[in-house]
């Protein structure tokens, strides 16, 4: 009897927690067939154990910036939850293409301010950048949906500029120095793997960007604003994708959302079409998925295990 009260009072918070998150979130339509100003690619990810499932959004014909939606599973779960959602219930949390495109480049001009000006919070500004309380809503057969499980919003800009060329070359190889993460394949490749070697050799352990070391949950260290350098390119369906991955401490918080997704693939025109969710499978506190291993996260860090497409737009991804 005491364990089906427990059970219960479990389920019932369980149910409040999820009705006030959806009660604080806001929604963007993804829907395709329509002049909306934007288009959006949908790429469906597993890593064989876990899915999820990525939206690129791109904002006109030379857009220099990407919206990343992802849909992440929840604690207990391998794949993303989808709830059906009325739409002219929440007409007045939709926000429009115009208004999320527009909160990427305010968003910029007030971290950029938040250098000289005073009264403007720079770790309030920065964490406009990758938010969980923006959701996707999409079109199937007629009807609406809405993950229930996280999700991750990410706005990434897309530098053209070919370093070689350029003054701004030490801004674009360090795009930390403004924090707005932004994509150059242009930029000299410095791999995962290259870093770990030479770090395990200075300091005979693994580095802070591993989340293993001894050190990682430095908020001082040189690099703790999150730096996007270039790893080994790969081919996807034929097309080369440039692969990155994140160099940032490991903060102290948690859950850690400020690396977003961690490692990458980017294909240009396509988007982000495989990536590594390691500050969500890292924690099981407050809802978050159950901890893997600790040596296996390591592993798998190490190896750069990504959850890869196996599906593009409906198309699926040969092997």
């Amino acid at each position: 009897m005491k364990r089906g009260v427990i059970a219960l009072m479990l389920l019932v918070f369980a149910t409040v927690t999820e009705l006030n998150a959806q009660s604080k979130a806001i929604y963007f339509l993804l829907e395709k067939g329509q002049e909306k100003g934007f288009r959006f690619n949908h790429v469906k990810c597993a890593d064989g154990n876990y899915k999820a499932e990525l939206f690129n959004v791109f904002f006109g014909a030379d857009t220099n910036m990407i919206t990343l939606f992802t849909a992440l599973p929840d604690m207990g779960y391998r794949v993303p939850k989808w709830q059906e959602i009325k739409l002219d219930t929440i007409k007045h949390k939709l926000i429009t293409p115009d208004t999320l495109y527009k909160q990427y480049y305010t968003a910029i001009d007030r971290f950029a301010q938040s250098f000289y000006m005073k009264g403007i919070d720079r770790e309030t500004e920065a964490s406009k950048f990758k938010r969980e309380d923006i959701k996707p809503i999409i079109k199937i057969e007629g009807k609406y949906y809405t993950p229930s499980s996280p999700t991750l919003m990410e706005y990434f800009g897309l530098q053209k500029i070919d370093p070689s060329k350029s003054e701004w070359y030490i801004f674009n190889v360090f795009p930390n120095q403004s924090q707005i993460f932004e994509i150059n394949i242009e930029i000299p490749v410095f791999s995962l793997k290259k870093f770990e070697e030479e770090y395990q050799k200075r300091f005979n352990h693994p580095s802070f960007n591993s989340g293993s070391g001894p050190d990682y949950y430095n908020w001082h260290y040189a690099y703790n604003q999150p730096i996007l350098l270039r790893n080994n390119s790969i081919m996807i369906n034929g097309e080369t994708a440039y692969k990155f991955w994140t160099l940032a401490s490991w903060m102290i918080d948690g859950k850690n959302n400020e690396r977003g997704i961690d490692r990458f693939a980017y294909i240009p025109g396509t988007g982000i079409v495989s990536g590594a969710f390691t500050y969500h499978f890292r924690y099981s506190n407050k809802g978050q998925i159950n901890t893997a291993p600790e040596d296996l996260l390591l592993a798998n860090y190490l190896a750069d295990i990504q959850l890869m497409p196996y599906e593009i737009d409906g198309k699926p991804v040969k092997k």
